[in-house]
């Protein structure tokens, strides 16, 4: 009965899919192929008669249903140039794109294992990528294709929520560099080559076709296995009006979010064209402006990144100046995440300069207000690889909510009203928050802002710091809003091994660059650049294994005083600061009754720990309790309840609490 039910299926598929394109063998498999150029008039069998737009390219594929089995079997070669654009209201049938996955690719037949030479790649077909006109319709495989870029544009590419495989074989060429004023690091380079995973709003209207909310029971895939790419971001929104910039700024919403699974796997040897350090100049879990409300799941197994960021990068924008109105008028956010990323560091085949868990502030103007904010979850699990500048919550910028008396300076917090309808306003109106409804990894309530960073192996030189940076100096950062790097909520570091050079900390990394150096800029009010990279609640360290060099703190990293101020609030922790010290021997995590919770076989008695420890922050001081509990191990230093202070100035590092040390249970 089986059988039958089998062969009646494969005949009626038969049946429907009459318009198939043309049949091809390679390699034992069949394929359905179309021949595509641009303006061309043929059938689309051959390259010698290929159809001319994408519609027609894709009425002659098949769609199953099943994606991967679909875009390996549906390929659509380029022949000359074709303009990548062909989402849903590009054609007059959209079930002809929307939904039918494929490959797109330059090169046919491939060899037996589906490889390309890069001279085959080279003078193949080319896939062209040319300003804010490059969309995505429907799920695609990207394979053994040259993408050309327009060297005098910044260029840009919407998956418009569509699972996309960048695969092997991707050769980049012509684009610009990407400027330092997207938030790169400054000194480095990375081809001007956007991609958002959502939608790229540019103008003054939302295209009527646009959909914002992505349905509860879907989750994309987006993965990386070569090609190099500038700023990778869920969403960007632009707008000079407010009646744009408020319909173009949401991405998902609390009952329906983004949700995303993005996959780094970059191959070694791959066909890429360019002399860039890095494969991703910018990864973002966020927008580059605007709000996105989404569940995601970063997976880095190989690859090189220059700056990686689980929530939103922010932006000062200038959007509403030319009417006379402000945005704050327009109660709108310039930069927000609310919701959940994981990032898993998978191998020691993984390079990443900078890792901040919530947000990366980037100003542009004098008087910001703020730049990024991060409101939800936020882990890290690290299990190899190499951070070179440091783990940090954010940089310039704010995350968490915090309580009524220490809370988010941000005026546009989004939030559920009484009619279901996600708007932005006030702690006072919005403290209840709302919940952001996900089937991917559950849902995330957003009153409380947690940050947790699990360190399995691989290597953090720079420093892990449970808050954040408060100054910048490795990215563009001209200007620092007031209470720069404020984190709002408890932050939790947990450490089972790997090595992690130049110190732990609960707290954040304080600066003073910008007081310091005005150069000239923003000379007014500078008093503010003396609170940042504060910590408003309590902060956990947590020891059980490890290679650790450069001082445990529970507090954060201030800054020496000068003969222009002591800035003894920088680096604050208003909270308290708790430090336990509890080496134990890891199980393998194949073992674990829930992989994502660690088990372990008993105590690690050889475990050995050479310098201080101290319950408070490292020039930076705390308001509250600060608790150290050492419960084995062998420590070849000293142990401090407070924190490590400065010769002459008494107030740095200042605990004001109760400070409390436990040797053993």
């Amino acid at each position: 009965m089986k059988l039958k039910i089998y062969i009646l299926l494969i005949t009626v598929i038969t049946c429907v899919n009459s318009a198939w394109a043309g049949q091809e063998t390679q390699n034992g498999k069949q394929y359905n192929v179309v021949y595509l150029k641009s303006e061309a008039s043929g059938n689309g069998d051959s390259k010698d008669t290929p159809v001319g737009t994408w519609e027609n390219a894709y009425k002659k594929l098949t769609n199953t249903g099943n994606r991967d089995y679909d875009w390996e079997h549906n390929i659509i070669v380029i022949v000359g140039d074709m303009q990548i654009n062909y989402r849903e209201d590009a054609t007059k049938d959209k079930s002809n794109i929307q939904g039918t996955a494929a490959t797109i690719t330059g090169v046919w037949p491939w060899d037996a294992n589906d490889k390309a030479t890069t001279d085959q790649i080279t003078n193949g077909g080319q896939a062209m990528i040319s300003g804010t006109t490059n969309n995505i319709g429907a799920d695609v495989r990207f394979r053994n294709l040259r993408i050309q870029g327009d060297k005098d544009l910044q260029d840009r590419m919407s998956l418009r929520l569509h699972s996309t495989l960048f695969d092997e074989g991707l050769v980049m060429m012509g684009f610009a560099d990407l400027g330092d004023s997207y938030g790169m690091i400054v000194g480095r380079k990375a081809p001007a080559f956007h991609i958002q995973i959502s939608f790229d709003h540019d103008g003054n209207s939302r295209a009527a076709d646009v959909k914002y909310e992505m349905p509860n029971d879907e989750k994309m895939t987006v993965t990386f296995k070569s090609g190099k790419y500038g700023r990778v971001a869920v969403s960007r929104a632009q707008g000079t009006s407010e009646t744009a910039v408020k319909a173009n700024y949401i991405q998902g919403t609390p009952e329906k979010p983004v949700m995303a699974h993005i996959i780094v796997d970059i191959q070694e040897g791959n066909d890429n064209t360019g002399n860039y350090e890095d494969d991703f100049g910018i990864l973002l879990g966020g927008s580059s402006q605007g709000i996105v409300c989404a569940d995601l799941q970063f997976d880095i197994k190989r690859g090189s990144i220059g700056t990686l960021v689980a929530g939103a990068q922010g932006n000062n924008i200038a959007a509403g100046n030319t009417s006379g109105k402000t945005i704050e008028s327009w109660k709108i956010p310039q930069g927000t995440f609310a919701g959940r990323t994981i990032i898993n560091l998978e191998s020691n085949d993984v390079t990443i300069q900078n890792l901040y868990v919530g947000t990366q502030g980037r100003t542009q103007s004098v008087g910001a207000n703020g730049t990024a904010y991060f409101y939800g979850q936020a882990t890290l699990n690290m299990r190899g690889g190499t951070i070179e500048k440091g783990v940090f919550a954010s940089a310039a910028a704010f995350s968490g909510v915090g309580n009524d008396t220490y809370h988010t300076p941000d005026y546009a917090i989004p939030y559920v009203d009484n009619n279901n309808v996600l708007t932005f306003s006030s702690y006072d109106n919005s403290k209840t928050m709302a919940t952001v409804k996900s089937t991917f990894n559950g849902n995330v309530d957003l009153s409380q802002t947690v940050f947790t960073m699990n360190i399995f192996g691989g290597t953090i030189k720079g420093g892990l710091c449970g808050g954040s940076r408060g100054y910048d100096s490795y990215v563009w950062t001209k200007y620092a809003p007031e209470g720069a790097g404020s984190y709002y909520g408890n932050t939790n570091i947990n450490i089972y091994g790997g090595t992690i050079e130049d110190g732990v900390y609960g707290g954040g990394l304080g600066a003073s660059d910008y007081y310091e150096n005005k150069d000239g800029k923003g000379t007014s009010g500078q008093e503010k650049f003396l609170t940042v990279a504060q910590v408003f609640g309590n902060t956990n360290v947590n020891i059980y294994g490890g290679k650790i060099t450069g001082g445990i703190y529970g507090g954060g990293k201030g800054v020496a005083a000068t003969s222009k101020n002591e800035y003894i609030n920088i680096a604050k922790v208003i909270g308290s600061t708790n430090v336990t010290i509890n080496p134990q021997t890891l199980k393998p995590r194949a073992e674990w009754t829930d992989p994502n919770t660690p088990e372990f076989t008993g105590p690690d008695t050889d475990w050995t720990y050479t310098g201080n420890i101290y319950g408070g922050g490292a020039l930076g001081s705390v308001e509250g309790d600060t608790n150290v509990k050492i419960l084995g191990g062998i420590i070849n230093g000293d142990v401090f309840g407070a924190g490590q202070g400065e010769e002459g100035h008494p107030d740095k590092a200042k605990v004001t609490g109760t400070t409390n040390v436990t040797v053993g249970e």
